[in-house]
């Protein structure tokens, strides 16, 4: 155990190392989210597979998501030219929902 203990924590120390380091917004988030999985691996080797628990369920599942959410939503994309490919499938979406 005390292997898996070193070795989640170099995981840790690298994933918050490049986290900081990246100019995407969206790698260094998903950085962020190893770094957390790492630390609850560390957090169980300790013996707190609660805090563990709740490391995984709350920081890494709903506010990492949340972050990814938001940076995706604010991130302007570039301009899409030409016609939209999806424009027959969208005007036969309205009906066939309106059947369901």
């Amino acid at each position: 155990m005390i292997a898996v203990f070193y070795v989640s924590a170099a995981i840790a120390i690298a994933a918050t190392a490049l986290a900081i380091t990246r100019t995407n917004a969206v790698h260094g988030l998903l950085y962020l989210t190893v770094s957390l999985l790492a630390v609850a691996v560390l957090f169980f080797v300790v013996g707190a597979p609660f805090v563990a628990a709740l490391e995984v369920i709350v920081y890494a599942g709903a506010i990492m998501v949340l972050f990814i959410f938001a940076i995706m939503l604010l991130i302007p994309r570039r301009a899409e030219s030409g016609p939209d490919p999806l424009a027959r499938a969208r005007r036969l979406a309205v009906p066939v929902c309106a059947v369901l």
